[in-house]
């Protein structure tokens, strides 16, 4: 992928890329995270979860270059620094009809609990059984298909389905968020690993961890972007000796990230 344009910001998925699962990112990126911030790069949380929960997640980092966090998957957009809240999609009143339907006799709460969110619908099985993922896919395809709901479902590793508006993702969102930064996607560069990613990192210049999924890594060597050789937060840092390496961005990275070096490029 030819970069034309210095890359000015970075959008970062949140569980499995800038941290492991259920666990906050490491020190030394947390350290990089605070340092870029300080020198005034735009840093954005996209992820899957709800927008508070993101937004204080990125207070605890300590982003304030800019407030603005990317939720549920890019249903919401959300500036904690100023409390402005936003909407993606057109078809909210699909998902309360959806979220309705589903707790009126189709699931049962002893078995599925839904996540909380504002603007999609998030359902897991309580004893993480993906057979029991896969009959909640199929039961809200049924839905939509009598009810004519404008949703998509999707079943991820971790036992998810989440549930979106049709024409939401976070590729949407990553281009909203970068016309209020004064910026073109092409200007951001994204780190991701998940199917949910592949919408943002088709726009942006694509950083993968090496745990990355097969159809996020065939992405990124498509695009010309950055396969990591380690895998998550670890990844992560490598990819920024990359793009140092390389000269990719319009803000300074520290030597430091020359530990991160992979040992091939060592030799």
């Amino acid at each position: 992928m030819p970069v034309t344009l210095s890359l000015r910001a970075i959008v970062y998925d949140v569980d499995g890329t800038l941290a492991d699962h259920f666990r906050p990112p490491p020190r030394m990126l947390r350290g990089l995270v605070a340092e870029l911030d300080e020198a005034g790069v735009p840093q954005v949380l996209a992820s899957g979860k709800l927008h508070e929960y993101l937004g204080g997640m990125a207070r605890g980092l300590g982003l304030e270059a800019t407030g603005w966090v990317i939720g549920e998957n890019g249903a919401t957009l959300y500036d904690w620094s100023r409390l402005l809240f936003e909407v993606e999609g057109e078809y909210l009143n699909d998902v309360n009809m959806l979220r309705r339907l589903l707790w009126d006799g189709c699931l049962s709460e002893s078995e599925y609990y839904e996540e909380p969110k504002f603007a999609s619908v998030t359902i897991f099985p309580r004893d993480r059984d993906l057979s029991k993922s896969q009959h909640v896919l199929h039961l809200v395809q049924d839905l939509c298909r009598a009810h004519g709901l404008q949703l998509a479902p999707e079943v991820h590793p971790d036992s998810a389905v989440d549930i979106l508006q049709i024409g939401v993702n976070k590729g949407r969102a990553v281009q909203a968020v970068a016309s209020k930064l004064g910026l073109s996607a092409e200007n951001l560069v994204a780190f991701g690993e998940g199917v949910n990613d592949v919408s943002m990192l088709e726009l942006c210049y694509p950083v993968a961890p090496a745990d990355a999924h097969q159809t996020i890594q065939d992405l990124v060597r498509r695009k010309g972007g950055y396969l990591a050789s380690r895998p998550g937060p670890a990844g992560v840092l490598e990819g920024f000796w990359f793009l140092r390496s390389q000269g990719l961005t319009g803000f300074d990275l520290p030597a430091w990230l020359e530990q991160y070096r992979p040992e091939d490029e060592c030799s």
